[in-house]
């Protein structure tokens, strides 16, 4: 069984929760609002694994938990999409309630905001199940010159 459509019927059923950020990492995809609250990848070439943060969810049956000190207290692994059902989805609503609210923007005393020099493009590949980042320098228009943008 392919990766991808368990992956889509996940993160379709994710978003439906409100807002939160997806930080792609080297192997998954971290989900976070004001801390991580879930993260997502595959566990093998045929499961997808989904790790949960939140104390309050009794352990038995799919969801397994994990030693105390860990990245998740949760995880629970998917075969085929169908697996993704109300009490995984209520289970992943606990965790994302847990996370608190909305992130907060940080600011810059100088220079904010700043014409990123690079850009990374991530991405997912899935003949491989991995992540890739590719950076490269972004083009600075001429009439604008970084120290200027950024001395204030």
């Amino acid at each position: 069984m392919a990766l991808r459509p368990i992956h889509d019927r996940v993160m379709v059923d994710i978003d439906s929760l409100g807002d939160f950020e997806i930080a792609p990492k080297k192997a998954y995809l971290s989900l976070r609002r004001k801390k991580q609250f879930a993260m997502v990848g595959p566990a093998t070439k045929t499961h997808v694994k989904i790790g949960l943060n939140a104390k309050q969810l009794e352990a038995g049956g799919r969801l397994i938990a994990q030693k105390p000190g860990g990245m998740c207290q949760y995880k629970v692994r998917l075969a085929v999409p169908d697996e993704v059902d109300d009490d995984l989805v209520g289970w992943i609503r606990a965790a994302y309630d847990e996370a608190g609210g909305e992130q907060t923007t940080r600011t810059r005393s100088r220079g904010w905001p700043r014409t990123p020099s690079r850009t990374r493009i991530q991405a997912y590949d899935v003949a491989t199940s991995r992540y890739w980042r590719s950076t490269f320098r972004a083009a600075v228009p001429s009439s604008t010159s970084t120290s200027a943008c950024c001395d204030a």
